[in-house]
């Protein structure tokens, strides 16, 4: 009679399993945080990046090209490099008022995983 009544030690292989499923999603969520974290790193380092060379590229190309003369209404198309990847940079002149006009810019990468970006800006002539 006392085999009958053995206490057991451990762990049944269903809890193991349980747990380790368990664990195995815990683990598939945090690499997935973590990859999205890395992602979100990267493209607020590519938009320092461009922010920069845009800037740049903006005042001295239309300032040396554009100042004193009249800069054309309508649509305009570059390619420039950020960090050694090439972009095309598009930008519309848009006569807003007398001695006034709007210019609006679009950024768009080579690389789908960089994304399109807008600004506007406003000179006088």
């Amino acid at each position: 009679m006392s085999g009958c009544f053995r206490e057991r030690t451990g762990f049944t292989l269903l809890e193991v399993m349980i747990s380790a499923a368990l664990v195995a999603v815990a683990v598939v969520g945090l690499v997935r945080t973590l990859d999205q974290g890395l992602s979100q790193t990267e493209i607020r380092r590519w938009h320092a990046s461009l922010a920069g060379q845009l800037d740049v590229w903006t005042h001295t190309r239309l300032n040396t090209e554009f100042y004193g003369s009249e800069l054309a209404a309508g649509p305009h198309t570059t390619t420039v490099a950020l960090g050694g990847e090439p972009a095309t940079l598009r930008w519309i002149v848009i006569q807003s008022a007398p001695g006034l006009k709007r210019l609006d810019f679009r950024l768009e990468p080579v690389k789908p995983a960089h994304p399109v970006i807008t600004w506007q800006a406003a000179r006088s002539y």
